[in-house]
């Protein structure tokens, strides 16, 4: 009857030891600092086929944060909003852009003569910002999940 009661009670606490390892091992995906920089990336989702000199932040996490930059000529990037379903709208003036290489930095404020722009947020603060500059060819998106 002993030998039954210390058997049961290993079994109990490494099942316990065995959930508490994978809550761990999940909340350290879910919730870790797992951020990814680089530059000269070849192709992006958030990017035409025809983007070059293509600089992206992922924060790899919960928060689902996405901060890209890169160069494509003007129509091609209306041609790529359009099939994404980014109603661009052109403003023109001061507008701030997140460079990649700095995430966790400021953003720059630039003050440029045309631009187009798309926002969409949702209730819990993610969503995405698209910027497009035509005077220097470059895009800016930041994308997050919250």
């Amino acid at each position: 009857m002993m030998k039954s009661r210390k058997a049961t009670a290993i079994g109990c606490g490494v099942a316990v030891l065995l959930v508490a390892l994978a809550i761990g091992i999940l909340g350290y995906g879910m919730f870790g600092n797992h951020p990814y920089y680089a530059k000269d990336v070849r192709q992006h989702g958030l990017a035409p086929a025809s983007a070059t000199s293509i600089e992206v932040f992922e924060a790899r996490n919960i928060s689902g944060a996405v901060s890209l930059t890169y160069l494509v000529s003007e129509a091609e990037f209306q041609k790529f909003a359009e099939e994404k379903g980014w109603p661009l709208s052109p403003g023109s003036g001061s507008i701030q852009v997140h460079p990649p290489s700095d995430y966790f930095g400021a953003v720059m404020l630039k003050d440029v003569e045309a631009y187009l722009t798309y926002e969409k947020r949702q209730r819990n603060g993610g969503g995405i910002k698209v910027i497009y500059i035509p005077s220097e060819s470059r895009a800016y998106i930041d994308k997050s999940n919250r």
